[in-house]
């Protein structure tokens, strides 16, 4: 009876030792597999017929970024009507060129838009241009420039009001009219490839 009752202790503690054994191997803890215990032969390989993500181009702007779709503004040109802008002709006057300049920096990027958003967050000072020149206006009117010192409207006008003055291509000649010279902005409210009449 002793001899059995060693036997049947022997043969228990065997299984128990097997289960133990399993039980670890699987990660089995009160019933329940733990994922993270699976043994590494058991775990999915990668499907080598699959292609990997495609890596980021870092040269290729951020569809979300404030500056997607804007190049720099360029020189003055264009005629009745139409504008350059950076890139693009905006069919003016019923679209506008819309240049931004970034905080901190001194080129000013620009796009075509039917309205100009207000500058803000990233953006220090925006220009809403509808002209570049007198030659984007109608016989008899001037290109006029106006800032309240974030933001710039440029527009064909009879006459240029008090605090404004008239916008000019500086490349070109014999724009503003006696004793007047076309001078280049100074990179701060306006780029230098865009000038303004003065004595």
């Amino acid at each position: 009876m002793v001899a059995i009752s060693r036997f049947v202790k022997v043969a228990l503690s065997a299984i128990a030792t097997s289960a133990v054994a399993c039980g670890a191997l699987i990660g089995i803890e009160d019933g329940v597999a733990d994922p993270g215990l699976i043994a590494a032969d058991a775990m999915p390989t990668p499907d080598a017929s699959l292609p990997d993500a495609p890596a980021k181009d870092a040269s290729s702007p951020d569809a979300t970024s404030p500056d997607a779709g804007r190049s720099p503004l360029g020189k003055p040109g264009g005629n009745t009507s139409t504008l350059p802008c950076g890139d693009a002709t905006c069919a003016i006057p019923t679209q506008a060129c819309c240049a931004y300049r970034t905080t901190g920096q001194t080129t000013f990027l620009a796009s075509c838009a039917a309205t100009c958003p207000p500058a803000g967050g990233t953006t220090d000072r925006v220009s809403t241009i509808k002209c570049s020149g007198g030659f984007n206006c109608a016989v008899g009117d001037r290109c006029c420039y106006s800032t309240n010192g974030t933001s710039s409207e440029i527009s064909c006008k009879a006459s240029c009001g008090s605090g404004e003055v008239s916008l000019c291509d500086p490349g070109a000649a014999n724009q503003c009219g006696l004793n007047r010279t076309c001078r280049r902005f100074g990179n701060d409210t306006m780029p230098q490839s865009y000038g303004y009449c003065s004595f």
